[in-house]
């Protein structure tokens, strides 16, 4: 999880699926809908799949790094 910082989150880009921010922890999915499901890490609600936005993503980060 180190080596995501803030050149590694796009600055166009708001929301991330699954399968991007797997890849970012360096996790599978199944571990990212397994925070999802925990509700340590949140989706925007009305779209599915699921996207994780910008700033759920670097909350999460800061709260667990």
């Amino acid at each position: 999880m180190a080596e995501i910082s803030e050149k590694s989150l796009s600055p166009d880009r708001q929301a991330y699926s699954v399968k991007e921010v797997a890849d970012m922890l360096g996790v599978t999915s199944k571990s990212v809908y397994r925070l999802l499901d925990r509700n340590l890490l949140r989706s925007l609600q009305a779209v599915r799949p699921h996207r994780i936005p910008r700033k759920e993503l670097e909350r999460f980060l800061q709260e667990n790094l």
